[in-house]
Parts: structure tokens; C-alpha cells; sequence
């Protein structure tokens, strides 16, 4: 496994219309997943796993 594959899941994904804070939750499960494998020697390094934009955050909750 390697960022390429990384980034081909997340493009099926969106692909899927998964929402982007979905994929970000999938990403964030492999990420951890990946650091187990290293801790137990199943792999020797992490990929990198970057997340996707959200341009839906919620913004103003504690306005005055």
C-alpha cells in the first residue's frame, strides 16, 4: 500500500458521492491503521494520507 492507492480509494469514493468529511473519516481509520501495522513490523513505513477540503464547516455557532 502506498499514497497512490490512498489517493485512488478517495477519488472512488468521491466518485461515489460519498460526502468529503466521510472520506476524511475513512482517511483517519487507514491512518491509524497504517501506524498499528508499523508498530506490530507489518509495515516498514506509513504513506501519507492527506484529508479532502470541506467547504461545508460550520461557521458563526458562538457568534454575539
Amino acid at each position: 500500500m502506498d499514497g497512490a492507492d490512498i489517493n485512488r480509494y478517495a477519488d472512488l469514493r468521491r466518485r461515489e458521492k460519498a460526502a468529503p468529511a466521510t472520506v476524511n473519516r475513512e482517511l483517519a481509520v487507514l491512518r491509524r491503521a497504517c501506524r498499528l501495522a508499523i508498530r506490530q513490523g507489518v509495515l516498514a513505513t506509513r504513506p501519507v494520507i492527506t484529508t479532502l477540503r470541506k467547504d461545508n464547516v460550520r461557521t458563526g455557532f458562538f457568534d454575539r
